[in-house]
């Protein structure tokens, strides 16, 4: 019955009503995922884990399944679209799985400053605050230990000045306008220079844009208030004032959640409608499905599309962005074949790869390793340069992945993928760090004013402008162009 249960749903899913989901959906469905559930209740309580701990986390995932449910046959009517359940609730599960595992979690993810020099050799060094500045400690000691050698004087001088600069610097910098990466203020005299030993650039202040220190996720441990305090019968909680946020506080946060949330949602509905009224013919069916692209990520992760277009930012590590682009390739493949209307021709699409979409600049394939953090960095081969100066973008995007394959036994590890952005793709923990693999992918050129980026990011601007209107009356004034977030 397990393995039959997704084909018998699919074949009535034109017949379903709630009726259904309730009695036999519902229960076949927690039969089926009795395993997982078994194995997100020992993720989440560990060797803790009991009889009630295991209930406790099956009646959650009974409550998760039963509105995913409804949203995939009733709210959203995925299925139409012949999106796969199975993965669509696997989905649901495991933002269930991390959303338990955080809320009994005494520990913490803060944003704290890492050194900038540091990362381009590898490391993550946490900076700490001093007179007003940040210092890495790793620098200093480089520093100073650099400063005692005297072998090799032209590299050890030249890596000795970078480390001074980085040792105590400003939290406040620029964007080098070649390399992208982080100047910090403070190291600015007469001239800038970037100090990264890959670039060269050399200009004024008043030709840069400025850039937010770069940061990286650390944790702290918290204390329960209920702790005894020592061997007193006394906890922690007598020697505080309670600063617990009240109830109208939550209740004004829930409120203005769903209020960003629904003006989102009607400000995309109404550009949707004004699309179809106003766009060229040749350009309404990729348009409309970026929109299609943006709704559906909203309906996906409302939290990230809410901070990213009306808040304006987004997690650093995997960007929202390339998730989008990700969400439209795939509604284009779903709706091909179709045909636009172009200089008067009737052009039919029939693959993702065809130069009058304009989705992809071609097929790319690149060997590479996996490192300690289960990450494939993008080591494409191809490269952009472009431009009034034909200036060197760099590698190409990773645009959608085919395949990704072990190099030694050369099985398909497609199914390890956890998620990827332009720059990197992250395997689940069962792939091996070290393990040298093949990847597959249609690439896009590295620069958000080409091809459908420029849609993408046309469409972007149009929603957080409108969103901001409607939100505070007054229309947005745009601080910097050109910022791409990878």
């Amino acid at each position: 019955m397990e393995e039959d249960i997704f084909k018998k749903i699919k074949n009535n899913a034109d017949k379903l009503n709630e009726h259904d989901i309730n009695t036999w959906i519902l229960p076949s469905l927690m039969v089926h995922y009795d395993s997982r559930l078994n194995k997100i209740a020992r993720r989440v309580y560990g060797s803790d884990i009991n009889i009630v701990s295991l209930n406790a986390v099956k009646e959650e995932s009974k409550k998760v399944l039963k509105d995913a449910l409804n949203t995939f046959f009733f709210k959203k009517e995925h299925w139409k679209n012949g999106r796969n359940l199975n993965t669509y609730l696997l989905s649901c599960l495991k933002r269930l799985s991390i959303s338990l595992y955080w809320n009994i979690s005494s520990v913490k993810k803060i944003s704290v400053p890492t050194c900038p020099i540091c990362k381009i050799y590898g490391r993550k060094e946490i900076l700490i605050s001093e007179s007003g500045m940040l210092r890495c400690q790793y620098c200093t000691e480089e520093s100073n230990r650099l400063s005692n050698e005297i072998e090799d004087i032209y590299n050890l001088q030249s890596r000795i000045n970078l480390y001074e600069m980085f040792s105590l610097h400003s939290r406040k910098g620029y964007r080098c306008p070649d390399c992208l990466r982080f100047i910090p203020e403070s190291i600015i005299k007469d001239r800038v220079i970037c100090p990264y030993p890959s670039c060269i650039y050399i200009g004024n202040v008043k030709d840069l844009t400025k850039m937010a220190h770069p940061t990286g996720t650390s944790h702290i441990k918290t204390i329960s208030l209920n702790n005894k305090i020592g061997d007193s019968k006394e906890s922690f909680q007598s020697l505080f004032k309670s600063n617990c946020i009240g109830p109208d506080i939550c209740i004004n946060m829930k409120e203005r959640i769903n209020k960003e949330y629904n003006i989102l949602l009607q400000v995309i509905n109404d550009q949707i409608s004004s699309i179809k009224r106003n766009s060229l013919s040749y350009t309404i069916i990729q348009k409309s499905l970026m929109y299609q692209a943006y709704k559906n990520m909203l309906d996906e992760y409302p939290e990230d599309m809410i901070s990213y277009l009306v808040h304006l930012k987004q997690n650093s590590d995997f960007p929202i962005q390339a998730r989008i682009f990700q969400e439209y390739a795939k509604l284009v493949e779903n709706h091909l074949p179709f045909t636009i209307k172009k200089c008067g021709k009737d052009i039919d699409i029939i693959s993702l790869t065809s130069p009058d979409l304009a989705l992809f600049d071609g097929k790319s394939e690149f060997e590479a390793c996996v490192d300690n953090n289960h990450i494939i960095p993008n080591k494409t081969k191809e490269e952009y340069i472009g431009g009034r100066n034909f200036k060197n973008y760099g590698r190409c995007f990773i645009g959608k992945v085919i395949n990704v394959i072990d190099k030694n036994s050369g099985k398909s590890l497609k199914k390890n993928i956890e998620e990827y952005s332009f720059v990197k793709i992250k395997m689940d923990n069962s792939v091996s760090p070290g393990l040298p693999v093949i990847v597959k992918h249609f690439r896009i050129l590295p620069h958000y004013d080409m091809h459908s980026m420029v849609y993408l990011q046309r469409i972007r601007r149009n929603i957080v402008d409108s969103t901001y209107f409607r939100l505070h009356k007054v229309k947005r004034v745009r601080k910097y162009k050109n910022v791409q977030h990878i």
